[in-house]
């Protein structure tokens, strides 16, 4: 109910103020708007829509607006929960949503690793020959692939519509440790349900962010 709610007044919020947007160069802005049954995400130049963010998801997927900013992808029910799109960071967001909804069997990979480590947990110490540690890591290497997989998916389509719509998207997150920090800081919620062994990893090094954030002429001309 409360939900409800809170949906309520973000619709309100909308009518009154407009809907929500981020401001880009050359004119470009992305306007975002959770009134409709669906929201819409898209990039305007004046008058002119020039992007559709949505249809960067498979076809038939349903974006569902979240008011209390829980984002959330399953690509069985081919669903994307979004939350208010308050900052450019929230592009990379959704991308990362995307990313996993174009990659189905990591959902079935990263569910079966999430069994498999409950397990090994439930049974450490049972056996003495229960070689735990190796498996925790194991599993929680396969659990943290998919996400690795989904913001790869993320980074690189950043690149690609900064690319052909001429604005810049990661330069106003700040340097490349502070997007290595916003990548990771998704892995806290397996870091409170699978502690052990997901603690000590990252999504990616700043050496690898680093990468992402070439443009492809660039690394020919390396």
């Amino acid at each position: 109910m409360f939900k409800n709610f809170e949906a309520k007044i973000e619709k309100a919020r909308e009518v009154i103020l407009g809907p929500r947007e981020i401001y880009f160069e050359n004119g470009i802005k992305l306007v975002t708007r959770v009134g409709s049954d669906e929201p819409s995400l898209k990039f305007i130049k004046g008058d002119d829509k020039i992007f559709d963010l949505t249809k960067l998801a498979p076809e038939g997927t349903k974006i569902i607006f979240d008011p209390k900013n829980e984002w959330e992808a399953s690509a069985k029910t081919k669903e994307i929960k979004i939350g208010k799109f308050t900052g450019v960071d929230c592009i990379l967001t959704f991308l990362h949503e995307v990313g996993h909804i174009n990659k189905p069997e990591d959902e079935d990979i990263t569910n079966s690793a999430k069994s498999h480590y409950n397990h090994i947990v439930y049974n450490k110490g049972s056996n003495s020959d229960f070689s735990s540690d190796e498996l925790l890591k194991n599993a929680s290497k396969e659990i943290i692939q998919g996400e690795r997989n989904a913001w790869a998916y993320s980074l690189r389509q950043t690149r690609t519509l900064e690319r052909e719509l001429g604005i810049d998207i990661m330069g106003k997150m700040g340097n490349v440790k502070q997007i290595k920090e916003f990548v990771d800081s998704f892995l806290s919620v397996y870091k409170n349900r699978y502690p052990e062994k997901i603690s000590d990893l990252d999504i990616f090094s700043e050496e690898e962010i680093e990468s992402f954030l070439i443009d492809q002429a660039e690394k020919r001309a390396v």
